[in-house]
């Protein structure tokens, strides 16, 4: 039984806290399940080895010093979050495309979604957009998913952004190329920040340091 109200009502709601708290954290980050593993297990193990064979306290120092063990990695990821005063590294980058693509079930038959911009970097773009026949082979190897895709011309690397196609025994066609001389990238992203931004948006990434040096990025 708790000893009174207060603290009962502290015990329920703690872990409610913390709960929010760390799901906020983890999508700041953008982590994944082996972070998400991380977070919870590697304190608790680490609790359970330094105290596990310690004689039971109601509360003294090495049982208040072993929950509080519980919280490091989160506190460490507040720190570096909340007091990050640095400028960020600002990406410049242009929505070639946005999709999504569905994953498999769960146990209870539900499909997931996965959401994914395709990203030409600002200093990529080099040259306007041209029209350039290509042959069979290259027709017919990017008949089906050809958008936004790179082909190569002599020496120099293109975005297929548009194709037209002729009728006729050759079965010809047409790429409309975006010369480019740097990174494209296909890069995931959460359902509401897929939801803010439209095919042929700006789309900047910034990328904070850290006060203990680990990187988050946000998005405008």
């Amino acid at each position: 039984m708790p000893d009174n109200i207060y603290n009962f009502l502290l015990d329920l709601v703690s872990p409610c806290l913390y709960g929010f708290l760390l799901y906020r954290l983890l999508s700041v980050y953008q982590a994944d399940l082996l972070s998400l593993s991380v977070s919870f297990f590697i304190p608790g193990i680490m609790y359970c080895y330094l105290f596990a064979r310690e004689p039971g306290e109601r509360m003294g120092p090495k049982t208040f010093w072993g929950g509080l063990l519980g919280y490091v990695v989160v506190f460490l990821l507040v720190l570096n979050y909340s007091f990050d005063r640095s400028n960020p590294v600002v990406e410049k980058y242009f929505i070639a495309k946005k999709y999504s693509a569905t994953t498999g079930s769960d146990h209870n038959g539900d499909k997931g979604e996965n959401f994914y911009f395709d990203l030409i970097h600002a200093d990529s773009i080099s040259s306007s957009t041209h029209w350039e026949e290509v042959d069979r082979k290259d027709c017919d190897y990017y008949h089906y998913n050809w958008m936004h895709k790179r082909i190569k011309s002599g020496n120099e690397t293109f975005m297929i952004l548009d194709k037209k196609t002729y009728s006729g025994p050759h079965h010809q066609c047409s790429f409309l190329l975006q010369k480019i001389n740097g990174p494209v990238e296909a890069r995931f992203m959460t359902e509401p920040e897929y939801d803010r931004f439209e095919k042929g948006d700006t789309f900047h990434i910034e990328k904070h340091k850290g006060v203990l040096g680990v990187e988050w990025l946000t998005y405008r």
